[in-house]
């Protein structure tokens, strides 16, 4: 006989005592929620210093403000690329071109989704079975 009152219980708590406070200590993550949105801080530094290294990768070095034009590039090119006005795969590998489509993303008004570029095929044939999809940089 099926036991429904099983599905409202609450669940035991099978760890020690011990093992529990360092859980709980760990996922503590209680904290004021910053007031700006994630890529403003880095626009402020970039209009700051615009000659300062900002990335430094396995092929070059970037400064603010050519992360900043490939940023702004991508975001003024999404919308016309058709990319889902709300979320946009980044499927790079990790680099400076990876921070500036992130930063266009975020620039343009969608949200990001990181993709391991290994995992681009079987993300892509997911994303085309939804409706809506998603729209890739």
């Amino acid at each position: 006989m099926l036991d429904l009152a099983a599905w409202t219980e609450p669940t035991p708590d099978v760890l020690p005592q011990k093992q529990r406070l360092v859980r709980d200590r760990v996922n503590a993550t209680a904290a004021p929620l910053a007031e700006d949105l994630l890529h403003e801080p880095f626009w402020r530094q970039a209009a700051r210093t615009p000659d300062a290294v900002a990335v430094i990768d396995a092929t070059r070095t970037v400064i603010y403000g050519e992360l900043c034009a490939a940023a702004a590039e991508l975001a003024d090119q999404l919308p016309e690329g058709g990319a889902d006005p709300a979320m946009v795969a980044v499927v790079l590998d990790k680099g400076w071109e990876q921070a500036a489509a992130v930063l266009g993303t975020l620039v343009a008004g969608a949200a990001y989704v990181p993709v391991r570029c290994r995992c681009a095929p079987v993300f892509e044939m997911a994303g085309r079975s939804r409706s809506g999809g998603f729209g890739g940089a």
